[in-house]
């Protein structure tokens, strides 16, 4: 009777083992598989949210040399407050970054550093509603830049100074595409370009500018980039007729 109890006691051990290892796994690969999730921290005493991170960006697509996000610090609760101290970028946040395809770049990791006390002040968000936006570029972390492409982004806040909020933030995922250069870029320097390319090429009339000569008040017309042998001031002799300075 006892050995059939033993046996007994052994199968409902190994059953309850596997039923575990399987709620474990489940929540695992649950957890891989859902999208990054916002951590809000609550208050201990009254459990209100407190503050969030967000991740943003102006601009439809980046140019490789300037790839420029915004982190917003979001007050959800009462007055809290944040390290003014966002530099340098790793030590301070953890960038992750994937191809369209899944595929990680790998980005460097920050550690810590010494601080005195004039470097450490924070900053505070006094109620719901405030914000506090720190600007930072990824090609202070990534010196080669990002290749064309899209990518999925997300970032980690994490901070140990001062007496400020501490332990760790992160944003949600956002999609950015990086070209080669951007459509204001372009334009930018075509029109720049032909200011170069031909020392009368103007498209208003304050593109225009009078030359002067050595000794000489007045030797031609010219845009804003040109000057005469005795230099250049601005006049109303000067007019853009047809895209080109002349009297």
């Amino acid at each position: 009777m006892k050995k059939r109890e033993l046996i007994v006691g052994i199968l409902f051990l190994i059953l309850i083992s596997g039923c575990t290892n399987q709620l474990e796994l489940k929540d695992i690969n649950e957890r891989e598989n859902s999208p990054i999730n916002i951590p809000i921290y609550k208050d201990k005493q009254t459990n209100e949210e407190n503050i969030s991170i967000a991740l943003s960006h102006y601009g439809k697509s980046f140019a490789k040399e300037n790839v420029s996000l915004t982190v917003r610090f979001n007050n959800l609760g009462k007055e809290i407050k944040i390290l003014n101290l966002f530099e340098p970028i790793p030590v301070f946040f953890s960038f992750h970054i994937k191809r369209e395809d899944g595929t990680p770049i790998i980005v460097p990791l920050g550690g810590k550093i010494d601080l005195i006390n004039d470097q450490i002040n924070c900053i505070t968000l006094e109620g719901p509603g405030d914000q506090y936006y720190a600007d930072l570029n990824l090609n202070e972390i990534l010196p080669e830049g990002l290749d064309v492409g899209t990518y999925n982004v997300s970032v980690e806040y994490h901070n140990q100074y001062g007496d400020c909020f501490k332990g760790v933030l992160v944003s949600d995922i956002i999609t950015i595409k990086v070209v080669e250069k951007t459509p204001e870029e372009i334009i930018f320097e075509e029109t720049y370009r032909n200011y170069i390319d031909n020392p009368k090429y103007c498209e208003r009339d304050t593109d225009c500018i009078c030359l002067m000569g050595s000794g000489m008040p007045f030797v031609g017309c010219g845009n804003f980039l040109q000057s005469g042998p005795g230099g250049s001031y601005e006049c109303t002799r000067c007019q853009c007729l047809n895209g080109i300075c002349q009297e």
